[in-house]
């Protein structure tokens, strides 16, 4: 079941339940390092993300570092 979301200002919709599974759906690797997952304006620390639901009309706003600086 697809769920809507918003995802660094864009709304979307996901079928991922877990914050693990939202990054994996999004072509990120969850044990890399310098990810940061905030969900609703709170910091989701980075154990939590296997049990870390995430719900329709969440917001959620994915950081990494950009290639070139």
């Amino acid at each position: 079941m697809s769920k809507k979301i918003t995802i660094n200002g864009e709304k979307r919709k996901i079928e991922a339940a877990t914050v693990v599974d939202l990054l994996i759906t999004e072509s990120i690797n969850p044990t890399a390092k310098f990810v940061a997952v905030a969900i609703n304006g709170s910091v989701i620390p980075r154990q939590s993300w296997s049990v870390t639901k995430v719900k329709t009309g969440d917001s959620v706003e994915i950081v990494q570092p950009a290639p070139g600086g």
